[in-house]
């Protein structure tokens, strides 16, 4: 052919073997017919390459070029036998799971800093350095988010469930990310979201993002949250000592829509007993905001075991002190349940029935019916029609706050009362908690749920969210003995 025209040549050649080949295609100029100065200066341009799969099932020819992910089923088909094409081909496409957050390019440059300099010991070694994959995330050049939600300085992805698919065309013929340290291949990752998060949790769309961009120069532009801190103490969210992610506000940042979280830590004995009993965490988003109220006990199962009937009526006053102060809840301050199935009351009632997370009686004149005087921060309960002599048993959980010294405390009964505890015996206990159920950070919640130690209110619920004590697992866990041995020692019901 004349290389100065433009023309498509072909040959044909049969009887090809399966495999990798490569072809070259080489021009050798005629210039025979040119004058005397006419020359092949470059013959370095003489030649083409390009290499061909020859399919097992076709026969044909299958141009290699351009080596990309996109094309690895092809070359899967002409290599069957290449377990590693396999297992590429399930990492550049996938299921995931996101929660809202944006991919801006501030948080790409925010991420790639805390992995090279902040976080560079746990950062994976293909990540740092210069034949590193961060080259690649930094750069939008090299590296692009593909969702029609994305854009490069502002959006965010919804919560859910999305399919990834991940093409990287390679500028070579080795599916190699590098030319020594020389980015050499072009990396594109399509989002595409197959369905809502289900079940739904307020946490998808609080992306804490760990401790990237919190001390940038600009902090947070267009990703993950800040914090406006309503109490005096910040909120530890996480467990990691190295790395503490608390909620005090970010400097300069801008985070996603609806990402301001504003965070209180209560500690008050009356909420924590009467207005949130036994609540470790509440937790609403609004279209603007998200309120968080951390509210970390310690919980005490305690039995309560009343032994009466001598006298016309029974009783059990007592208080609870903190840090040596009486402390008051509402008009109460502890929810009772009867034990033992079968078993009766002083009044000849079933006990579970009776007592099934009843409320006791606050002190004071008009409040207490039968039992006498007792003041306005002491708390029990009483039988005024006495049928039945023996012995009661009710249970519950209180709840105390955290590096404070708190004690339960037995002021009077009729004919007699003991406190039970998992720490002690005695007409004054200390309501310690259970050892180990330590409430530090919003992660330890989330530990404790796992273990069934606390409940959730609120699943496949995007907008609230509240965590609270297991009142029947702690008791379960520490004073099941005692509850087992109740049936012999109870009122028993009257033979018929």
């Amino acid at each position: 052919m004349k290389v100065i025209s433009k023309a498509e040549v072909s040959c044909t050649f049969n009887d090809l073997s399966d495999g990798l080949y490569t072809a070259r295609i080489t021009i050798y100029p005629q210039l025979n017919t040119c004058e005397s100065e006419c020359k092949n200066e470059d013959t370095g341009n003489d030649a083409l390459f390009t290499k061909l799969l020859v399919g097992s099932a076709a026969g044909i020819f299958e141009k290699c070029e351009p080596y990309s992910t996109e094309r690895l089923e092809e070359f899967i088909a002409a290599n069957p036998n290449n377990t590693n094409l396999k297992k590429a081909l399930e990492l550049v496409s996938f299921n995931a799971y996101l929660i809202k957050d944006g991919y801006t390019l501030d948080f790409r440059k925010d991420f790639h800093e805390f992995s090279e300099a902040k976080d560079f010991f746990n950062a994976p070694t293909w990540y740092k350095g210069e034949s590193g994959l961060g080259k690649y995330f930094v750069s939008p050049e090299l590296l692009e988010f593909k969702s029609p939600f994305l854009r490069p300085e502002f959006g965010y992805l919804p919560a859910g469930k999305y399919h990834v698919r991940i093409n990287i065309t390679y500028d070579n013929d080795c599916w190699c990310l590098f030319d020594e340290t020389t980015p050499d291949a072009k990396i594109e990752i399509y989002l595409e979201r197959l369905a809502t998060p289900e079940p739904d949790s307020v946490f998808y769309y609080l992306p804490f993002d760990g401790l990237i961009g919190v001390d940038s120069e600009n902090g947070r532009q267009g990703y993950g949250i800040n914090f406006r801190q309503e109490s005096e103490q910040s909120i530890l969210i996480n467990e990691d000592i190295s790395q503490p992610v608390r909620t005090t506000t970010i400097a300069n940042s801008t985070p996603i829509p609806g990402g301001w979280l504003y965070a209180k830590e209560v500690q008050n004995f009356k909420t924590l007993n009467n207005d949130m009993r036994g609540v470790l965490l509440d937790i609403e988003r609004g279209s603007e905001d998200t309120y968080m109220v951390f509210s970390p006990s310690r919980a005490t199962p305690v039995i309560l075991h009343i032994a009466g009937g001598d006298r016309r009526k029974a009783y059990a006053f007592y208080q609870v002190t903190v840090d040596g102060q009486p402390q008051q809840g509402s008009s109460y301050l502890a929810a009772w349940t009867g034990i033992g199935k079968g078993c009766r009351d002083f009044s000849d009632a079933e006990v579970t029935e009776t007592f099934d997370n009843k409320r006791d009686v606050r002190g004071g004149t008009g409040r207490v019916k039968c039992a006498g005087n007792f003041g306005t921060h002491q708390y029990g309960v009483e039988w005024c029609d006495v049928k039945r002599k023996g012995s009661v048993f009710l249970k519950t959980v209180f709840f105390t706050p955290l590096q404070s010294a708190s004690i339960l405390e037995l002021v009077e009964a009729a004919d007699d009362a003991t406190f039970i505890a998992p720490n002690g015996t005695g007409k004054q206990i200390e309501l310690s908690g259970v050892t180990g159920l330590d409430i530090t950070s919003v992660e330890k919640i989330l530990e404790l749920v796992e273990q069934e130690k606390v409940c959730v209110a609120g699943v496949g619920n995007s907008v609230k969210a509240t965590f609270f004590w297991n009142p029947k697992n702690l008791i379960d866990s520490t004073l099941s003995n005692i509850v087992e041995s109740v049936p012999q020692q109870c009122i028993a019901p009257e033979a018929s």
